[in-house]
């Protein structure tokens, strides 16, 4: 009796000190604290998110950003996978051209159909892949031409009646606040009960409002950052820099996802179908101030 109370207490101390063993060594790893204390989701602002891409991957080495497209947090992730493209690009300003990796944007792009688990809008995949630009902080998307492919069979039409915009196709009539008077487009993603509205124009950030189709009102409204470009810090230019911006959404059973692109950025966001909460953010504008480590 007393020696399997003895063989019992001595494993116990054992199994103890292995965990307190393995604590200590993830606490040794920078990579690991600083997963956990700067988490890219959860920022209140577009400059406060892209403060902290910055901070998190700025210094961080190729193999750790391997690391980081896997954590479980879907904005570090989609943060890092786009951090590995910019990395293909010369990190000195060329005087032509030049395009990211291939095989890089295919992993990409694969990064965020895994995390989303929704198949990507076509017209989006095309403009992701037709990025180039002059180096790691000036790239862009020409793909232009893919905004009449996205809106030629679009049933969806919006006219403005005093302080409400009245989105209609040939069956249906969704009434919303005119909040904003810069709306050139609409698209609209009717999933169960609900029809998800996104009013937008070349600005951003833009509204997204949930409509519960059986009581015919608004059960929730959420903004969308979309191409927001952050500058030198604390300054935000909320504009896409063009007169061209596309917007698709897809659904699953508990998300609303929301696709965007224009010629100076692409973004994708996830919402909460049931409270509109915010699951995570990409945009290709929130890299302006990494900086390579040396």
């Amino acid at each position: 009796m007393y020696r399997g109370s003895f063989l019992c207490f001595t494993l116990s101390v054992l199994v103890h000190g292995a965990a307190l063993s393995a604590t200590a060594r993830a606490a040794d790893e920078p990579g690991e604290q600083k997963t956990d204390v700067l988490r890219l989701s959860g920022a209140s602002s577009p400059d406060e998110l892209a403060d902290r891409i910055a901070k998190r991957l700025s210094t961080a080495t190729r193999s750790e950003l391997g690391r980081l497209a896997s954590v479980p947090d879907c904005t570090t992730a989609m943060a890092a996978g786009w951090e590995r493209v910019r990395r293909t690009m010369p990190e000195t300003e060329q005087e032509d051209a030049v395009t990211p990796d291939l095989l890089a944007i295919s992993r990409f792009l694969g990064l965020i159909e895994g995390r989303l688990q929704v198949p990507l809008p076509k017209t989006w995949e095309e403009t992701v892949k037709s990025a180039v630009g002059r180096g790691q902080k000036t790239i862009w998307f020409p793909r232009w031409d893919l905004v009449l492919v996205e809106r030629r069979f679009t049933p969806w039409s919006f006219t403005r009646d005093g302080d409400h915009w009245l989105v209609k196709n040939e069956n249906q009539l969704i009434k919303l606040p005119a909040e904003d008077a810069m709306v050139s487009n609409v698209t609209v993603e009717c999933a169960g009960e609900s029809a998800y509205v996104a009013l937008y124009g070349s600005q951003s950030p833009y509204r997204l409002f949930a409509i519960d189709q059986r009581k015919g009102k608004i059960a929730w409204s959420s903004k969308v950052w979309g191409t927001a470009r952050v500058f030198p810090r604390g300054v935000i230019v909320n504009t896409s820099g063009s007169d061209w911006h596309v917007v698709t959404m897809r659904s699953t059973d508990e998300m609303l996802v929301v696709f965007g692109f224009a010629g100076v950025g692409v973004y994708v966001e996830a919402f909460d179908r049931q409270n509109g909460e915010n699951r995570c953010r990409f945009s290709t504008n929130y890299f302006e101030r990494v900086s390579l480590r040396k």
